[in-house]
């Protein structure tokens, strides 16, 4: 997280209702706007901003990209500066990205590499969408993503886990010469500060998540190997997802010390 920017605090009970137990009109919106096209999307609600989805918002229902604020729409964007703060809650999470992309980059002309990082990019959203998940940011070739229990449902580790595969699966032949896009995949379910962050400003800037196991969930995909996810344990034991106990490797992850039980996705 960059230092000019700090989470922010309060308004527990309207996250609580938003992110753990399900807003029905945020949840309504999230179920319809997904159908409609195209990315760009608002962030919370994904409202299409371009488009024919975009140009019906705007003429009939006054939603549009906020001007102040172009991650999300302008609806969400009041609802975000009359509400900052979050709330710490369980969900799952994922962080993806491209394996070795500085060799890749090197290899072909840089618009061709902007373009399979903007393939991955579109690709996440997709497999979000179908999936219930969040798009939390982009971070150069890399996506994290998030299913919490009041956007996602009880079942999110399930969800995360029907998102992993969705993705290995869809970027194969997206890389040069019909080559698979070497992607690495980490899926985790724990506890994790989902909030609102401001600029130095104290403008409203983002939604971000804080904690262990946000960290937790980067360095699990760290130690995936290319067209491979890792599952953690927690993931497994909150989707009832089937294995044995011998599946599990625990590799060595910079930063940190505990042992984390991984099942691996291929």
């Amino acid at each position: 997280m960059q230092h000019d920017y700090e989470k922010q605090d309060g308004n527990e009970e309207v996250w609580k209702l938003v992110l753990i137990e399900g807003h029905p009109l945020l949840l309504s919106k999230k179920k319809k706007f997904g159908f409609l096209p195209s990315d760009p999307r608002c962030k919370l609600c994904t409202a299409p901003f371009n488009g024919a989805g975009g140009w019906f918002l705007k003429t009939f229902k006054g939603i549009r990209q906020s001007k102040r604020n172009p991650r999300f729409c302008n609806a969400c964007d009041e609802f975000l500066k009359a509400y900052p703060g979050g709330i710490e809650t369980p969900m799952t999470m994922m962080f993806v990205d491209i394996r070795n992309s500085t060799g890749l980059s090197s290899q072909m002309p840089s618009r061709d590499f902007m373009q399979l990082v903007s393939q991955l990019r579109n690709l996440a959203l997709d497999a979000m969408a179908k999936t219930d998940g969040s798009v939390l940011e982009f971070i150069g070739d890399g996506v994290i993503a998030v299913w919490p229990p009041g956007i996602a449902g009880p079942d999110h580790a399930k969800k995360g886990i029907a998102a992993a595969r969705r993705l290995l699966n869809d970027v194969k032949k997206l890389g040069p010469q019909g080559i698979d896009l070497p992607i690495g995949i980490g899926v985790h379910t724990g506890e994790a500060f989902l909030g609102t962050i401001a600029a130095a400003s104290n403008d409203i800037q983002d939604i971000s998540a804080f904690g262990h196991d946000v960290n937790l969930v980067a360095r699990i995909s760290a130690a995936a190997s290319a067209g491979q996810a890792f599952v953690s344990k927690a993931t497994c034991d909150a989707a009832n997802h089937p294995y044995e106990e011998a599946q599990f490797q625990q590799p060595e992850m910079k930063g940190i010390k505990e042992p984390t039980s991984l099942l691996a996705l291929n």
